[in-house]
Protein backbone atom coordinates (compact mmCIF):
# COMPACT_ATOMS: atom_id res chain seq x y z
CA UNK A 1 0.00 0.00 0.00
CA UNK A 2 3.23 2.08 0.42
CA UNK A 3 4.52 1.64 -2.65
CA UNK A 4 1.35 2.58 -4.70
CA UNK A 5 0.71 5.86 -2.56
CA UNK A 6 4.14 6.91 -3.76
CA UNK A 7 2.82 7.42 -7.38
CA UNK A 8 1.57 10.90 -6.21
CA UNK A 9 4.78 11.97 -4.84
CA UNK A 10 3.80 12.74 -1.09
CA UNK A 11 6.38 14.22 1.15
CA UNK A 12 7.34 11.38 3.30
CA UNK A 13 8.60 11.97 6.88
CA UNK A 14 10.30 8.57 7.96
CA UNK A 15 10.67 8.43 11.85
CA UNK A 16 13.89 6.66 12.23
CA UNK A 17 14.74 6.32 15.96
CA UNK A 18 16.17 3.36 18.07
CA UNK A 19 13.69 0.91 19.14
CA UNK A 20 14.45 1.40 22.79
CA UNK A 21 13.38 5.30 22.69
CA UNK A 22 9.77 3.57 20.92
CA UNK A 23 9.59 1.32 23.55
CA UNK A 24 9.78 3.68 26.25
CA UNK A 25 7.60 6.20 24.35
CA UNK A 26 4.84 3.82 23.39
CA UNK A 27 4.61 2.22 27.07
CA UNK A 28 4.07 5.54 28.75
CA UNK A 29 1.62 6.54 26.18
CA UNK A 30 -1.66 7.99 27.91
CA UNK A 31 -4.63 6.08 28.62
CA UNK A 32 -6.72 5.70 25.08
CA UNK A 33 -10.34 5.30 26.42
CA UNK A 34 -11.57 5.65 22.51
CA UNK A 35 -9.16 2.94 21.18
CA UNK A 36 -9.92 0.22 23.97
CA UNK A 37 -12.21 -1.04 26.71
CA UNK A 38 -10.67 -1.01 29.19
CA UNK A 39 -6.84 -0.07 30.81
CA UNK A 40 -5.89 -3.35 30.90
CA UNK A 41 -7.30 -4.00 27.55
CA UNK A 42 -4.79 -0.99 26.25
CA UNK A 43 -1.72 -2.54 28.59
CA UNK A 44 -2.22 -6.07 26.68
CA UNK A 45 -1.43 -4.06 23.49
CA UNK A 46 0.74 -2.42 24.67
CA UNK A 47 3.12 -5.23 25.58
CA UNK A 48 2.12 -6.64 22.24
CA UNK A 49 3.14 -3.44 20.52
CA UNK A 50 6.83 -3.28 22.48
CA UNK A 51 7.21 -7.19 21.16
CA UNK A 52 6.82 -5.99 17.49
CA UNK A 53 9.08 -2.79 17.72
CA UNK A 54 11.64 -4.96 19.04
CA UNK A 55 11.30 -6.89 16.38
CA UNK A 56 11.18 -4.19 13.90
CA UNK A 57 15.16 -3.96 12.78
CA UNK A 58 15.40 -7.89 12.72
CA UNK A 59 12.81 -8.60 9.62
CA UNK A 60 12.40 -8.03 5.88
CA UNK A 61 8.35 -8.25 4.23
CA UNK A 62 6.90 -5.27 4.13
CA UNK A 63 6.03 -3.63 7.33
CA UNK A 64 9.42 -3.97 8.70
CA UNK A 65 12.67 -1.98 9.07
CA UNK A 66 14.47 -2.96 5.68
CA UNK A 67 11.07 -2.78 3.28
CA UNK A 68 10.83 0.48 4.69
CA UNK A 69 14.35 2.02 4.35
CA UNK A 70 14.42 0.65 1.38
CA UNK A 71 11.26 2.74 0.04
CA UNK A 72 12.85 6.05 1.37
CA UNK A 73 16.14 5.60 0.18
CA UNK A 74 14.97 5.33 -3.89
CA UNK A 75 11.88 7.93 -3.26
CA UNK A 76 12.80 10.47 -5.59
CA UNK A 77 10.49 13.26 -3.88
CA UNK A 78 10.34 15.18 -1.06
CA UNK A 79 11.60 13.36 2.40
CA UNK A 80 12.77 14.18 5.56
CA UNK A 81 14.55 11.47 8.00
CA UNK A 82 13.47 12.19 11.40
CA UNK A 83 15.63 10.78 13.91
CA UNK A 84 14.52 12.43 17.61
CA UNK A 85 11.22 12.19 19.28
CA UNK A 86 9.61 12.67 22.21
CA UNK A 87 6.35 12.03 23.62
CA UNK A 88 6.66 14.36 26.34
Amino acid sequence: MIASALQYNPILYRLDIPPEICIINNTHRPREPHKFPTEQAQIDHVASLNTWIAQYHHHTDDVWYVFHQRLFETYQGEKYRLTAFSCG
